[in-house]
């Protein structure tokens, strides 16, 4: 594991690499030999904010209390909210609209397949830092960075994902594709549970 003081993240970091794998997917779109789209999530559970909270101190030098104060302030975000990373590529720069308020793109979190969430925000990342790239290397040079946000609770406090969820399932509607990735919902148990 990297630890604060270590040499900066490398891209053999394997604690971090290992977790980006586990909690991303990826999915390539064509119309012959067209891309569509082509878009990788990273799902931003407990213990996917944790680990990445140690690569980013790794990069910054974060001090031991600047990295607790992170990983704190991590997993309150994920107590009230399931947030996906989204780097997200389409053949025409004007179809990469995610967080438009007319955009061509419906997104949705469905849970095992039957509950549809509609996102509360989709922040745009506009020019990711390399800090950023580092931390997503999904990101192609052509591609935009968004965060997309999901509750976690529903008006009467209770959890919209219920223990026995099998599934969650990022989906993206548009006249251009229309594309899935899916994760087991396990993934959301908490922190350090690896």
């Amino acid at each position: 594991m990297t630890r604060v003081g270590e040499e900066g993240l490398r891209l053999t970091d394997i604690e971090y690499r290992a977790s980006l794998s586990r909690f991303t997917r990826h999915q390539s779109l064509y119309q012959g030999l067209q891309r569509r789209l082509i878009w990788a999530a990273t799902l931003e559970a407990p213990r996917f904010r944790e680990v990445r909270s140690m690569a980013y101190a790794s990069l910054r030098r974060l001090t031991e209390s600047e990295l607790e104060s992170l990983i704190d302030l991590e997993l309150r975000e994920a107590e009230s909210f399931l947030d996906f990373f989204v780097g997200f590529f389409t053949e025409q720069l004007a179809w990469n609209d995610l967080d438009a308020e007319n955009s061509i793109w419906r997104i949705d979190l469905l849970i095992d397949g039957v509950i549809v969430l509609r996102p509360i925000a989709i922040e745009r990342i506009a020019d990711p830092d390399p800090n950023v790239r580092a931390l997503y290397p999904y990101l192609g040079a052509f591609s935009r960075a968004y965060r997309v946000r999901f509750p976690r609770w529903d008006e009467h406090g209770r959890p919209l994902v219920d223990t026995g969820a099998r599934n969650l399932t990022l989906r993206v509607s548009s006249a251009i594709a229309h594309g899935e990735l899916t994760w087991p919902a396990t993934l959301l148990e908490a922190a350090s549970s690896d």
